[in-house]
């Protein structure tokens, strides 16, 4: 019994033997190719000559170099037409792989190498001579999973169109390596989008397989990327169709003569091309700002009338007899109460201005919006210093419909530093004058506020120019005289104690 046992035991050894030896002998059955000598490794662009010269040294047209090329395959990777067809003329195997360690087993072909190298023009030359996709050659693999993310999107778009297989089991390869290794790989967003153009039905067995052995991510956790990437393609994808369907709607509207040009722009390209865009008006926020002239005229005009009430009144006499010596003192002091009086004027017009278009104005929501700016801020002695600020601007839908957009100007946003783009705030809008102002109570308080110190000021500058404010220099005489005559008091107090 136990010498039939060994005897099985022997033969099946025996054929365990068989089989490696056959499967070797088949796996390395050309290990006699030519050699390719290292002069002809690295020809130039275009150089016929050399390898005519090759030929004649009787080296054959598919020889290897020491590290398993063919010139081929070189040239497809170069994108070479010139010599690629004088190669596939005197008889290259267009299908040959790249050999490595005597396996050619999925292995690069010189149609593979053209695709790594983005050769497009080399790969129809390809095609036109016989090369095949790796599906075509073995059906058991294909040239996307093969090639794998040495595909970028453009690539993998062109090599679709001529002919590459691109199945579910190639769509869930691109997609895991994607979701798994997005930090470690050249994979593209595109690619994708491609792999998702169908629906796929997506479970943790169908992912499973092409997760890498040594990745211990759970393919549930895999499962669910993919998933949340299939909803915002196929979100993307609607979201464009409708986007499309509007567009040709509207063209169809304006070949019709009954385009919106109240909510859209319409572009007219000499090919005939219409590109539509929504109408967005921008303007410049007008608060106080059309009305300077008004200002400039109040700081001339009211100085000058003071200026010659205080002439009338208490230099009339020197008036006519200096004239040329007066003039230039009492011009220079017009235009500095010109100067001074402008700060308060402006400001008082400006926050009257703020105030009335928050009253008036019509309430809209606004998208806050800005761009840094850098300017230069001025600190007395030290000179100025450059600071950053936001200049903000608003987007809103006025009451036409159509989207405007009205930059900061002298609104008074000084209490929403902190505001971020997007941020949606309450506005007032008067579309007659373009003006805008945050709704907010607290900027009408201090509007309010603004008002009447800047407008307190301005009434005392008047009331001291025009001598109402007399009374107060003679209080303030009267008030210097008592303490003057307190103290001769009290020095003569002392002076009798003494």
């Amino acid at each position: 019994m136990n010498r039939y046992i060994s005897t099985i035991f022997c033969l099946l050894f025996l054929w365990a033997v068989t089989l490696q030896t056959v499967s070797a002998q088949h796996r390395y059955k050309n290990t006699d190719e030519s050699s390719l000598p290292e002069k002809y490794v690295q020809l130039k662009k275009g150089d016929t000559l050399s390898i005519r010269q090759m030929l004649k040294e009787g080296i054959p047209v598919d020889a290897i170099d020491k590290r398993g090329y063919t010139l081929l395959m070189q040239k497809a990777l170069e994108g070479d037409t010139v010599c690629l067809s004088f190669l596939i003329k005197a008889g290259a195997d267009v299908n040959k792989s790249y050999r490595a360690d005597n396996i050619a087993e999925h292995l690069y072909t010189a149609l593979d190498y053209a695709i790594v190298g983005k050769q497009k023009e080399t790969i129809d030359l390809l095609l036109r001579n016989g090369a095949l996709w790796e599906e075509e050659r073995r059906k058991t693999f294909s040239t996307i999973r093969k090639l794998n993310f040495r595909i970028d999107a453009d690539m993998l778009e062109y090599i679709l169109t001529k002919g590459a297989r691109l199945g579910e089991t190639e769509k869930f390869d691109l997609l895991v390596e994607y979701v798994t290794m997005r930090k470690y790989t050249n994979m593209q967003r595109e690619i994708m989008q491609i792999c998702l153009r169908d629906t796929l039905e997506i479970t943790p067995e169908k992912v499973q397989p092409f997760i890498p052995t040594w990745n211990d991510i759970d393919a549930q956790d895999v499962c669910d990327r993919i998933i949340e990437l299939q909803k915002e393609e196929m979100e993307c994808r609607d979201q464009s169709r409708r986007q499309e369907q509007i567009l040709d709607s509207l063209k169809r509207l304006m070949a019709e003569g009954k385009a919106d040009t109240l909510h859209y722009v319409y572009y007219t390209y000499p090919g005939g091309e219409i590109a539509v865009s929504p109408r967005i008006d921008t303007f410049y926020n007008k608060v106080s700002a059309d009305k300077d002239w008004l200002v400039f005229l109040f700081c001339a005009l009211v100085p000058f009338l003071l200026m010659v009430r205080l002439v009338r009144k208490y230099m009339k006499e020197e008036w006519k007899k200096q004239v040329s010596e007066l003039l230039f003192p009492i011009g220079t002091m017009w235009f500095t109460i010109g100067a001074l009086m402008y700060l308060p004027v402006s400001a008082l017009y400006e926050n009257f201005d703020d105030y009335c278009t928050r009253l008036h104005g019509r309430e809209y929501t606004a998208v806050a919006d800005y761009s840094l700016e850098h300017i230069k801020v001025y600190t007395g002695r030290t000179g100025s210093r450059s600071e950053l600020v936001r200049r903000y601007n608003f987007t809103f839908v006025a009451e036409n419909g159509v989207t405007t957009r009205l930059n900061q100007g002298r609104c008074n946003f000084s209490r929403y530093d902190f505001t971020e783009r997007g941020d949606k705030l309450p506005i007032r809008y008067l579309p007659q004058v373009q003006k805008l102002s945050i709704a907010d109570a607290s900027n009408t308080s201090d509007n309010l506020v603004a008002i009447g110190v800047n407008g307190s000021i301005l009434l005392l500058m008047i009331g001291l120019l025009m001598g109402k404010l007399n009374f107060l220099y003679k209080i303030w005489i009267k008030f210097r005289n008592r303490k003057s005559q307190e103290k001769s008091k009290h020095n003569q107090k002392k002076s009798k104690r003494k």
